[in-house]
Formats: structure tokens, sequence, C-alpha cells
């Protein structure tokens, strides 16, 4: 179909084989053969939920053991955050995977000082 024209990453190939730059723009996406549909634009929500856990579960465990401050414990704190965004983007909470309280609040009693 392309010949020898090497696509990379990012890239397609428009009439003249010149690798074309796929951004969101409907004027980039003109001289491009858009007739086959990817199949994309549904995300299975309950399923990336499950597997964005366990790579969040490995980033927390990486940070208790890691040496505050070192690169791994900050990579780890940067995977965790890059996660939590995520899930705000699918949820709309971004404490989602955050640890809830195991009980109930403690009482205030105003009488006690």
């Amino acid at each position: 179909m392309l010949g020898s024209t090497a696509l990379i990453a990012g890239a397609r190939s428009c009439q003249n084989n010149q690798p074309v730059d796929i951004g969101t723009n409907r004027e980039q996406l003109s001289g491009l053969d858009m007739s086959r549909r990817s199949g994309r634009g549904f995300i299975n929500t309950q399923e990336v939920l499950e597997k964005l856990s366990f790579g969040r579960a490995g980033a927390v465990q990486v940070m208790r053991s890691a040496k505050i401050g070192s690169p791994q414990y900050r990579t780890a704190m940067h995977l965790s955050e890059a996660i939590d965004d995520m899930v705000e983007k699918l949820t709309g909470d971004r404490t989602h995977f955050h640890d809830k309280p195991a009980s109930t609040a403690p009482r205030y009693n105003p009488l006690k000082r």
C-alpha cells in the first residue's frame, strides 16, 4: 500500500507518500485515506479501572520500600499521580483508589478540652 515508505509513530502517508503528522485538527486529516474505521471510541471503564488498580498498587509498593526522595520513589510517585489523573478523567473522582477510612471519624466532644 505504501511501498517502501516507512511510517513513523504518529504519522501516516498521504497521496504523495510523505509522512503527515496526525493531529486532532480536521484540516490535517483531510488528505488521508479515512475509509476504514478504527473501532476506537468505546472505553470499558470497569476493565480499565481494574488494570489501573494493579499499576497503582505496584507504584505504592515501590514508594513504601524505596528511600524517600530516591529516583525510584519519585518515579513511582509520578506514576501514581498519572494514574490518579486518568482515573479522574474516567470517573470524575481523583481519589477513587485512595484508601478510605476504616471506621467513622472520631466524635467531637464540645465539653472536653
